[in-house]
Protein backbone atom coordinates (compact mmCIF):
# COMPACT_ATOMS: atom_id res chain seq x y z
CA UNK A 1 0.00 0.00 0.00
CA UNK A 2 1.02 3.54 -0.94
CA UNK A 3 1.55 5.97 1.75
CA UNK A 4 -0.60 9.06 1.57
CA UNK A 5 2.12 11.30 1.52
CA UNK A 6 3.18 9.81 -1.83
CA UNK A 7 0.07 9.80 -3.02
CA UNK A 8 -0.82 13.23 -2.27
CA UNK A 9 2.78 13.88 -4.05
CA UNK A 10 1.52 11.83 -7.22
CA UNK A 11 -1.77 13.01 -7.61
CA UNK A 12 -0.48 16.74 -7.07
CA UNK A 13 2.00 16.15 -9.69
CA UNK A 14 -0.19 14.58 -12.09
CA UNK A 15 -2.37 17.78 -11.91
CA UNK A 16 0.66 19.98 -13.08
CA UNK A 17 1.58 17.62 -15.59
CA UNK A 18 -2.02 17.74 -16.76
CA UNK A 19 -2.02 21.65 -16.43
CA UNK A 20 0.88 21.58 -18.42
CA UNK A 21 -0.32 19.97 -21.06
CA UNK A 22 -3.43 22.46 -21.34
CA UNK A 23 -1.61 25.50 -21.26
CA UNK A 24 0.70 24.12 -23.74
CA UNK A 25 -2.42 23.21 -26.33
CA UNK A 26 -3.78 26.40 -25.99
CA UNK A 27 -0.69 28.24 -27.00
CA UNK A 28 -0.08 26.25 -29.52
CA UNK A 29 -3.77 26.76 -30.59
CA UNK A 30 -3.31 30.51 -30.43
CA UNK A 31 0.07 30.53 -32.30
CA UNK A 32 -1.83 28.92 -34.94
CA UNK A 33 -4.64 30.56 -35.26
CA UNK A 34 -3.14 34.18 -35.60
CA UNK A 35 -0.78 32.56 -38.11
CA UNK A 36 -3.62 31.90 -40.01
CA UNK A 37 -5.27 35.12 -39.50
CA UNK A 38 -1.81 37.05 -40.00
CA UNK A 39 -0.69 35.38 -43.51
CA UNK A 40 0.55 38.19 -45.81
CA UNK A 41 2.20 38.34 -48.82
CA UNK A 42 5.29 39.72 -50.15
CA UNK A 43 5.48 42.44 -52.65
CA UNK A 44 8.87 45.10 -53.91
CA UNK A 45 9.69 48.50 -55.20
CA UNK A 46 12.64 50.02 -55.80
CA UNK A 47 13.32 53.61 -54.52
CA UNK A 48 15.71 56.20 -55.13
CA UNK A 49 16.02 57.11 -51.52
CA UNK A 50 14.76 55.03 -48.43
CA UNK A 51 16.02 57.60 -45.80
CA UNK A 52 14.34 57.09 -42.18
CA UNK A 53 12.36 53.97 -43.54
CA UNK A 54 13.23 50.99 -41.69
CA UNK A 55 11.89 47.32 -41.11
CA UNK A 56 8.52 47.32 -39.45
CA UNK A 57 7.35 50.67 -40.79
CA UNK A 58 3.82 50.84 -41.77
CA UNK A 59 2.35 50.14 -45.30
CA UNK A 60 -0.70 52.30 -45.17
CA UNK A 61 -3.40 52.14 -48.67
CA UNK A 62 -6.13 54.98 -48.56
CA UNK A 63 -4.71 55.72 -44.81
CA UNK A 64 -5.53 52.39 -44.12
CA UNK A 65 -3.02 49.76 -42.06
CA UNK A 66 -2.05 47.01 -44.62
CA UNK A 67 1.52 45.21 -43.85
CA UNK A 68 4.54 46.36 -42.68
CA UNK A 69 8.21 46.34 -44.58
CA UNK A 70 9.96 43.58 -43.56
CA UNK A 71 13.23 44.10 -45.37
CA UNK A 72 15.42 46.73 -47.20
CA UNK A 73 18.45 46.20 -49.21
CA UNK A 74 20.62 47.98 -51.68
CA UNK A 75 20.46 47.53 -55.31
CA UNK A 76 23.29 47.04 -58.14
CA UNK A 77 22.36 50.91 -59.60
CA UNK A 78 22.09 52.11 -55.93
CA UNK A 79 18.39 52.08 -55.56
CA UNK A 80 16.98 50.85 -52.18
CA UNK A 81 14.77 47.78 -52.41
CA UNK A 82 11.75 47.76 -49.88
CA UNK A 83 9.95 44.13 -49.59
CA UNK A 84 6.71 44.84 -47.87
CA UNK A 85 4.58 42.00 -46.20
CA UNK A 86 0.95 42.98 -47.20
CA UNK A 87 -1.87 41.20 -45.72
CA UNK A 88 -3.28 38.49 -47.63
CA UNK A 89 -6.93 39.75 -47.92
CA UNK A 90 -5.49 42.96 -49.79
CA UNK A 91 -5.33 42.75 -53.62
CA UNK A 92 -3.54 45.22 -55.15
CA UNK A 93 -3.75 46.17 -58.96
CA UNK A 94 -0.80 45.53 -61.05
CA UNK A 95 -0.28 49.20 -61.89
CA UNK A 96 -0.32 50.38 -57.76
CA UNK A 97 2.17 53.08 -56.95
CA UNK A 98 4.71 52.99 -53.59
CA UNK A 99 5.60 56.76 -52.08
CA UNK A 100 7.68 57.14 -48.77
CA UNK A 101 5.72 59.33 -46.76
CA UNK A 102 6.40 61.30 -43.38
CA UNK A 103 3.49 61.05 -40.60
CA UNK A 104 3.33 65.08 -40.15
CA UNK A 105 6.74 67.14 -40.31
CA UNK A 106 9.37 65.24 -37.52
CA UNK A 107 7.06 61.60 -37.73
CA UNK A 108 7.90 58.19 -38.82
CA UNK A 109 8.39 57.77 -42.40
CA UNK A 110 5.42 54.98 -43.83
CA UNK A 111 4.65 53.67 -47.46
CA UNK A 112 1.55 54.95 -49.10
CA UNK A 113 0.16 52.32 -51.83
CA UNK A 114 -1.53 54.37 -54.58
CA UNK A 115 -3.89 51.47 -56.07
CA UNK A 116 -4.49 51.81 -59.34
CA UNK A 117 -7.32 50.13 -61.49
CA UNK A 118 -6.06 47.53 -63.56
CA UNK A 119 -7.91 44.42 -63.70
CA UNK A 120 -5.07 42.19 -62.95
CA UNK A 121 -3.02 42.06 -59.51
CA UNK A 122 -0.05 41.92 -58.04
CA UNK A 123 1.14 37.99 -56.59
CA UNK A 124 3.56 36.92 -53.73
CA UNK A 125 6.97 37.97 -54.68
CA UNK A 126 5.68 40.85 -57.21
CA UNK A 127 6.67 44.43 -57.79
CA UNK A 128 5.65 47.83 -57.59
CA UNK A 129 7.25 49.57 -61.10
CA UNK A 130 5.81 53.34 -59.75
CA UNK A 131 7.32 54.55 -56.46
CA UNK A 132 8.53 57.99 -55.36
CA UNK A 133 11.21 58.48 -52.66
CA UNK A 134 11.18 59.99 -49.35
CA UNK A 135 12.03 63.63 -48.93
CA UNK A 136 14.65 64.70 -46.77
CA UNK A 137 12.82 67.32 -44.18
CA UNK A 138 16.58 69.70 -44.24
CA UNK A 139 16.31 69.46 -47.91
CA UNK A 140 12.55 70.55 -47.84
CA UNK A 141 13.92 73.32 -45.64
CA UNK A 142 16.94 74.60 -47.21
CA UNK A 143 15.38 74.80 -50.44
CA UNK A 144 13.02 77.06 -48.75
CA UNK A 145 15.39 79.21 -47.40
CA UNK A 146 17.33 79.67 -50.47
CA UNK A 147 13.78 80.71 -52.31
CA UNK A 148 12.77 83.16 -49.41
CA UNK A 149 16.70 84.79 -49.49
CA UNK A 150 16.54 84.95 -53.29
CA UNK A 151 13.33 86.80 -52.73
CA UNK A 152 14.44 88.97 -50.38
CA UNK A 153 17.70 89.63 -51.96
CA UNK A 154 15.62 90.94 -55.33
CA UNK A 155 13.63 92.92 -53.25
CA UNK A 156 16.64 94.64 -52.05
CA UNK A 157 18.17 94.71 -55.80
CA UNK A 158 14.84 96.29 -56.70
CA UNK A 159 14.83 98.84 -53.95
CA UNK A 160 18.83 100.27 -54.46
CA UNK A 161 17.82 100.37 -58.29
CA UNK A 162 14.99 102.34 -58.00
CA UNK A 163 15.89 106.55 -58.24
CA UNK A 164 14.99 108.71 -55.20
Amino acid sequence: MIPDSDRTETIIGALVLAFAFVFFVLVSADRVGRRAHRKTYEVSAVFPRADGLAVGSYVLLSGVHIGKVSGLSLEQNFGARVSMAIKSWVKLPADSSAAIETDGLLGAKFIEISAGGDDEYIHDNGFIVHTQGSLLVDELLARITSMVNQNIKKGQDTHEAQPH
